[in-house]
């Protein structure tokens, strides 16, 4: 007599923490974490990280809704930015300046300047460093 066993697993749908580039051989992953801004360009969208950029065709909308909030910030209309690239954040005269890691400065939309400043300053501000 043969005894068949069976298992039924179900496994769990993670989200992929992300986005896949054009390179010059396919298709290459940028993991969320190693991503440091994204900049629009038209249709298309410029993503930085640690020098390296990648042009992607894409709105800016999209890439909000797919990167984690609690990791990227929308400083402009045209610039998102993860909060751990964010170096410094000054006040020259009525404009707010972000200071990013790579030297770079952005400007930062008055409506939302009130909301980087109050995230940052939170005790457990939300950085998505690149060890992770």
């Amino acid at each position: 007599e043969t005894s068949f066993v069976g298992r039924h697993f179900i496994r769990e749908q993670y989200p992929d923490r992300a986005i896949w580039v054009p390179s010059d051989n396919g298709l290459r992953r940028v993991d969320f974490s190693v991503i440091d801004k994204v900049v629009a360009e038209g249709d298309y969208m410029i993503v930085h990280s640690g020098g390296s950029n990648w042009i992607l065709h894409s709105t800016l909308h999209a890439l909000v809704e797919r990167l984690p909030a609690e990791c990227f910030v929308q400083i402009n209309r045209s610039t998102l930015v993860r909060y751990g690239f964010i170096g410094n954040i000054r006040r020259t005269g009525r404009k707010w300046l972000a200071l990013l890691g790579d030297g770079t400065q952005e400007s930062i939309t008055r409506s939302r300047a009130a909301e980087i400043l109050r995230t940052l300053r939170a005790p457990s501000k939300p950085q998505h460093s690149s060890s992770n």
